[in-house]
């Protein structure tokens, strides 16, 4: 360990933030949560939803919204893998219900 991650650590252990996950982790999973997505993607969709569906469309953003919060709390240390990976998978089965209504 490099003095400056000792220095990091150790900064973290002061202000009591324990549940430190690398950014790796958390982009690794987010990236296998998008290649689901991708294949069944259609451009311009938050586009079409935010006219023809804006209740749904606010309904995304607060997903998204809590996801990037979880994300940003996770990487200070305030949360750990399990709240991030809860709110990734609330993210990701809402856009596979929008793409694949079936599921609803």
């Amino acid at each position: 360990m490099s003095y400056l991650e000792k220095a990091k650590s150790e900064l973290a252990r002061l202000r009591g933030i324990t549940n430190q996950v690398p950014q790796n982790d958390l982009k690794r999973f987010y990236q296998a949560s998008v290649d689901k997505l991708s294949d069944q993607w259609i451009a311009g969709l938050y586009d079409h939803l935010n006219m023809e569906n804006p209740g749904l469309m606010a309904r995304i953003d607060a997903v998204n919204d809590n996801l990037d919060h979880i994300w940003i709390t996770v990487k200070h240390g305030r949360a750990g893998i399990s709240e991030f990976k809860k709110a990734l998978q609330e993210w990701e089965i809402l856009h596979l219900k929008i793409l694949n209504p079936m599921m609803n």
